[in-house]
């Protein structure tokens, strides 16, 4: 087995059916067996078709008890309760036929991407890829697309026996195909799907998976989860729900006797010590309690800011929502993954007048929330833990991983586009030594 420093590729060898040979050149460096059960794809893969001579990828955090290539196509074997996701890159993404009952083009950001869902049971489903690019974005949608014309969905995970704890992100997914489709409601049900009471996303970009923060909550086993497609004004297109319930254990919520004093909080420390040396994600995310601190701003000298200091602002007929620095400036979430790496809700939500809002000048970025993920880009499989101010630290093992998020790190990663890696700062890497191991 050849270590690199590149990219992790799958390439089948000449004449080798059915075989596969696996070029290791992770940034991680760690050994994967792609031919074990229950094997987890802990960075995004590349998957070379020989015969029609394409590349596809296999998602991050992907699992599956098997993987076999041939010339011209690819089996794969995922488990019950596991889910395998193919992307076929665009900008003119190909077809990803298959015998699994599958649509076989799911428009998502330029990319095809097919997610197998192992169900109950275990599901085995061969691909067959074809260069044609008859994966498009439909003329009349916003960021759903398909063959066909005619709405679909498919809630993919949740989809029945999961057990999620509370305070853990988890990543929904769904499939939605069809013209017209302008973004993807997320509901919740805690009585086996009689009501969705509880909404998880009001207005999703269908880009197929949603990183949804598990609440604090009474503990369930009658969960479900809906996804609702939207057209135009907000119509429903096509929905579908999990077939079967899944568990959420939280924590019943509970309630103080009010003391009559004013609460106190303790001001974060001057400093993070987690931008140098050791690392930890709770210090981190303790460390940076607002974009105020992570940011280091100040109150102006002069002048009265627009907006309250640490409220959400947004304008009566724009959609954006931005946070109101300690500065008097706005700061735009480049996506919901960074906002609700900061805030569960939009409950400190304050609508201003489109006038006011125009006249609060934008301050720059928010970027994730230190300690609460990790974060790469497609274009470095460098896995980053990020420190105050937007300081990336390399994850440089898959035990340092393991020991600073648990061994459900790999389901801890987001993509961030290149147009917002520049937000960010290269710090010191993490090393085994400073994870104390």
């Amino acid at each position: 087995m050849t270590m690199g420093i590149a990219l992790r590729k799958l390439r089948l060898r000449r004449g080798a059916s059915a075989l596969l040979a696996l070029t290791m050149a992770l940034a991680f460096c760690w050994p994967l067996a792609t031919g074990a059960a229950n094997t987890t794809w802990s960075v995004s893969t590349y998957l070379h078709m020989e015969g029609p001579d394409i590349w596809l990828s296999i998602d991050s955090g992907s699992q599956s008890d098997s993987l076999s290539v041939a010339t011209t196509t690819f089996t794969v074997v995922v488990a019950a309760g596991e889910t395998f996701t193919i992307r076929y890159p665009g900008p003119t993404p190909g077809n990803l036929a298959n015998d699994g009952g599958l649509t076989a083009c799911q428009y998502s950001l330029g990319d095809n991407v097919v997610a197998v869902n192992g169900g109950a049971g275990g599901k085995t489903v061969t691909f067959t890829p074809t260069a044609l690019p008859a994966c498009a974005a439909p003329a009349g949608g916003g960021g759903g697309g398909g063959a066909s014309a005619v709405p679909t969905a498919t809630m993919v995970a949740p989809n029945g026996g999961q057990v999620l704890n509370a305070g853990s992100t988890y990543t929904i997914m769904w499939s939605a195909g069809g013209t017209g489709i302008t973004g993807v409601r997320l509901t919740l049900s805690t009585d086996g799907g009689l009501t969705y009471p509880t909404t998880i996303a009001s207005n999703e970009y269908n880009d197929s998976s949603y990183n949804w923060l598990v609440p604090s909550m009474t503990t369930t086993t009658t969960a479900r989860i809906k996804a609702e497609i939207l057209g135009t004004g907000g119509s429903l297109l096509a929905y579908d729900a999990s077939d079967a319930n899944f568990t959420i254990s939280g924590t019943a919520p509970t309630t103080e006797e009010p003391t009559g004093e004013e609460p106190t909080t303790t001001p974060p420390p001057a400093t993070d010590s987690n931008r140098v040396g050791g690392y930890s994600a709770p210090a981190a995310a303790e460390a940076t309690p607002d974009i105020d601190t992570d940011k280091g701003l100040e109150a102006p000298e002069e002048g009265a800011p627009g907006c309250e200091a640490g409220s959400l602002i947004k304008g009566q007929t724009f959609a954006a929502v931005y946070y109101c620095g300690k500065d008097g400036k706005r700061y735009v979430f480049p996506n919901e993954k960074t906002f609700y790496t900061w805030f569960e809700d939009f409950s400190t939500l304050v609508v201003l007048t489109d006038a006011q809002l125009a006249a609060i000048p934008l301050g720059g970025n928010a970027t994730y929330k230190p300690g609460v993920r990790m974060v790469k880009i497609q274009t470095d499989p460098k896995v980053y833990a990020i420190a105050r101010g937007g300081l990336l630290r390399w994850v440089q093992s898959e035990a340092v991983a393991r020991a600073l998020y648990g061994t459900n790190w790999n389901r801890q990663i987001d993509d961030v586009s290149d147009a917002f890696f520049v937000n960010y700062t290269i710090g010191d890497p993490i090393t085994e030594a400073d994870a104390g191991l």
